[in-house]
């Protein structure tokens, strides 16, 4: 691998010949150790956002009396509901992506990027194993 910084998304800096932008992609299949280390670090995963959302559930539709929040006339209640919802959303797109994730790792899919078809940095699977694209790819779509 040819040197650079390493930039987010397992992107790195630098170039591989006069104007063309230096691709970092994993030159192989990951391994059978591989794939069951990401398959226990996104069955983890998928554990911590069920029961999260289900403790925001519980606190974005009632209040801590236990009363619905349709009953509470407080401002400040009804806003920790909007915070609660939205974190609710992001939590629960959250736990598609790992929900996808474990379907390709069982499909024999993960790893490759779904737009190009080249396989995903495996940095990039380190710190995001949910990832669905190679970081060039995610950079195109954004």
């Amino acid at each position: 691998m040819r040197g650079g910084t390493l930039l987010a998304w397992g992107v790195r800096a630098g170039r591989s010949g006069p104007g063309e932008p230096m691709e970092m992609r994993m030159t192989a299949p990951l391994t059978p150790q591989e794939l069951d280390g990401f398959r226990e670090t996104l069955s983890e995963r998928y554990v911590e956002l069920a029961r999260e959302i289900e403790r925001l559930e519980t606190e974005a539709f009632e209040s801590p009396s236990g009363a619905p929040l349709e009953e509470q006339a407080d401002e400040a209640a009804e806003m920790d509901k909007d915070t609660d919802v939205d974190l609710l959303e992001h939590r629960g797109r959250n736990l598609q992506d790992v929900t996808r994730a474990l379907e390709r790792l069982d499909e024999g899919r993960f790893g490759r990027c779904e737009r190009c078809g080249t396989w995903i940095e495996r940095e990039r699977l380190s710190v995001l194993p949910e990832a669905r694209r190679c970081a060039p790819c995610e950079l195109a779509v954004a």
